[in-house]
């Protein structure tokens, strides 16, 4: 039996707001989303450290922010989303979703692009990938994929995409793949 108890609140909800977009499959642009995924989740021009942009949307009622690439059939959808606490009886004047926005309009449209952010982004993806591989379910998962497309290499890696970009990957590189994203051939925003 466990010690855990959950009471329902029904003063607050949670609310949702994401950004998605879609790119064509390949191994490069695979390992380029991880990449930027990873430096956004850190840091952002607006927000030029770990810690500040952590502290800043904890503050915003206590909004998670999440940025990352899942592979669909043919296709990379780069997901940004917040979740935050949303009070159904608002006693802040102040409270409204325009704060909200603005920082997350900042993390999507305004990434900071330094050497040592990337730097870090490429170890923190070595690391999770070391780790993805040491699960024998996932070896079996990248065995069947390296098989089943065997024939179709861009299809091979559907999780980090090319190791060699991973670790090679330029700051001029990110910068252009961004720049690609503007372009994205789909752009979808959703409000939950």
């Amino acid at each position: 039996m466990t010690n855990i108890r959950i009471d329902h609140n029904l003063k607050f909800k949670t609310a949702t707001l994401g950004c998605f977009l879609r790119l064509p499959l390949d191994k490069k642009t695979l390992a380029l989303a991880n990449i930027l995924a990873c430096m956004q989740s850190n840091a952002t021009k607006e927000f030029p450290g770990i810690n500040l942009q952590a502290k800043t949307f904890s503050n915003l009622y206590n909004t998670s922010l999440q940025v990352f690439p899942e592979v669909f059939g043919n296709q990379i959808v780069v997901f940004y989303t917040i979740n935050f606490v949303e009070p159904r009886e608002i006693l802040d004047p102040d409270y409204n979703y325009k704060v909200i926005m603005d920082a997350f309009f900042k993390v999507v449209k305004e990434p900071l692009f330094d050497g040592q952010l990337l730097e870090l982004a490429k170890r923190q993806l070595e690391q999770e990938r070391k780790q993805y591989y040491e699960l024998p379910a996932n070896v079996s998962l990248s065995g069947f994929f390296n098989t089943w497309y065997r024939n179709i290499p861009s299809y091979q890696d559907s999780v980090f995409g090319d190791e060699k970009t991973l670790k090679n990957a330029s700051l001029e590189e990110i910068k252009s793949f961004f720049n690609t994203l503007k372009n994205a051939p789909a752009f979808n925003w959703i409000w939950v």
